[in-house]
């Protein structure tokens, strides 16, 4: 989460992991839409359109800083770094997967522009198939390679009975989306 994280240290403990894990390592990058964890967190909450423009900062930092050969600078709206050194570099090259979920066109846009996979959070396997398709083309169109994966969120709920696992399932998905 952008809001939440500094993009420099989230850099450097991507990188770590990556080598710890041989290459293993992904990262999903959340814009962030419920206003509700961001103030239980501490993070920071922003119109939708602008949490846009700041994981594109973030990402620009985390690739910065992955393929810089010697240091890396950055001046933008919301971060700024300066001489930044990090070692080790990612194990893979030019950087681990980049996931991230969105729905609204300006958050595809950023995910077609700035990531390496796109994650989905349910759905029919027809809707699902409209959004990969979907993706894909406007991957095509903006003249970059395929997306190296596709995501699907998936969870388990399990209680005692029907009738509870009903009451929970309610209780996770009715939360509200923030604007």
């Amino acid at each position: 989460r952008p809001g939440f994280h500094n993009p420099a240290v989230t850099a450097k403990m991507a990188a770590n992991i990556d080598n710890i894990s041989n290459g293993r390592f992904t990262l999903n990058v959340v814009s962030a839409w419920w206003e509700e964890e961001a103030r239980q967190y501490g993070g920071i909450f922003t119109a939708h359109d602008e949490r846009y423009d700041r994981t594109e900062e973030f990402l620009d930092i985390l690739t910065g800083l992955w393929s810089a050969e010697d240091t890396f600078s950055y001046e933008g709206k919301y971060y700024s770094i300066k001489d930044a050194h990090l070692h080790p570099k990612p194990v893979q090259r030019p950087n681990p997967i980049l996931y991230a979920g969105g729905e609204s066109p300006r958050g595809k846009q950023t995910i077609v522009d700035k990531c390496d996979a796109y994650v989905m959070h349910g759905g029919t396997v027809e809707e699902i198939t409209t959004k990969i398709e979907g993706m894909k083309r406007q991957r095509s169109e903006a003249g970059r390679e395929p997306f190296s994966a596709f995501g699907l969120a998936a969870y388990v709920v399990c209680r005692d009975t029907e009738e509870e696992v009903a009451a929970e399932l309610a209780r996770i998905t009715d939360v509200k989306e923030s604007s």
